[in-house]
């Protein structure tokens, strides 16, 4: 990616609820989806933050006051663990124009990239004709995956390199084949003085890159350090505890002794107030999850119980085989084996149906 010039941070009368007025109606799933799309989901913000990076032959031709966000959860709902996705469009030469932003978590570089990518461009593409059945022309769309590490993405951005061809290939085959490139914005290795006047978006690479670094005390402690001028921002104070919250939950081991110790090294008191609060306010949750999760196993435990007395009252001692389906049930098979007993003639019949 090349490097342009700084951008202007917008105007600081802007709500502290900017941010979160695009987001996708779909539930976040983990705190560096709510990371990213605080940061990124604002179209305004989005926009400086590609002009910055982008080179310059694809920040002229596209209007950037027309950029707008798009829901994007209908691309892939099954790997919302390992990603999150953001959907813009945008006037390009007058005619639409989408920019996909897929956001990896995973520190694994995915050398299949290219074909999930092309995956979500045909489901852009199909959802774009659902919603425009008069259009005769499909939109551009500029696929950019954001990733973080310390490295380089080895792996090659053109879809056509995961393709088996011979080494002497007649270049008229070409014509025939799919390919595209996807763009790489390495968030962890971005300079910063392209944003330096954009206080939100400057803040969000810092914390991206004290989130890499490997001793989780000291990713915490510079985390912590990068949010001071955030912290002096009254409009920005929503983005500050989702920062706070990402830099807490996002991986963070660290007891409450080590947690207290580095908060109370900060030098900003409303700093040290909030991170106190919202680390206190994470352990709450933790624990109430923890009981909530222990009795579903308790419910769990009680029903694979029952059934097992059920099914010993009416086939007998169980075989290995049965028992360990039943150690290893869920609710639905419980519940659907349960219904079957009346029925079965056999044990047999009982799981297999």
């Amino acid at each position: 990616m090349n490097q342009l010039r700084a951008i202007s941070a917008f105007p600081s009368t802007a709500s502290s609820t900017s941010f979160f007025t695009h987001m996708d109606e779909a539930p976040l799933h983990n705190p560096h989806d709510a990371f990213i799309k605080a940061g990124l989901g604002d179209p305004g913000q989005m926009a400086s933050f590609l002009k910055a990076y982008l080179p310059s032959s694809l920040n002229a031709a596209v209007d950037w006051s027309s950029l707008e966000p798009q829901p994007s959860a209908f691309l892939d709902e099954q790997l919302h663990h390992r990603h999150a996705d953001l959907l813009f469009t945008a006037r390009f030469h007058g005619k639409p124009l989408f920019f996909h932003l897929l956001f990896e978590h995973q520190r694994t570089i995915d050398a299949w990239m290219p074909l999930r990518l092309l995956t979500y461009q045909v489901r852009i593409w199909e959802n774009f004709r659902k919603d425009h059945p008069k259009a005769k022309r499909l939109p551009p769309i500029l696929p950019i995956v954001f990733f973080q590490d310390r490295g380089k993405w080895t792996p090659s951005p053109h879809f056509r390199d995961l393709l088996e061809l011979p080494q002497d290939i007649h270049p008229d085959w070409f014509d025939h084949l799919p390919d595209f490139k996807h763009a790489t914005i390495n968030l962890s290795g971005l300079p910063l003085e392209p944003i330096e006047h954009n206080l939100a978006l400057r803040v969000m690479v810092k914390v991206l890159r004290a989130i890499l670094e490997p001793d989780p005390a000291n990713s915490f402690r510079s985390g912590l350090r990068a949010l001071i001028d955030l912290s002096n921002a009254p409009d920005q104070q929503t983005f500050l505890r989702i920062c706070l919250t990402y830099l807490t939950e996002a991986g963070n081991t660290l007891d409450r002794e080590t947690l207290t110790t580095i908060i109370n090294e900060v030098s900003s008191s409303y700093l040290k107030d909030e991170a106190m609060s919202i680390a206190d306010q994470l352990r709450q949750e933790g624990r109430q999850e923890g009981r909530q999760e222990g009795e579903q196993i308790g419910k769990l435990k009680g029903e694979r119980l029952l059934l097992q007395r059920l099914l010993t009252r009416k086939f007998g001692e169980l075989d290995y085989w049965a028992q360990e389906k039943l150690n290893h049930a869920g609710v639905e098979d419980l519940e659907r084996w349960g219904e079957r007993i009346l029925d079965a003639k056999i044990l047999l019949d009982v799981f297999e149906g």
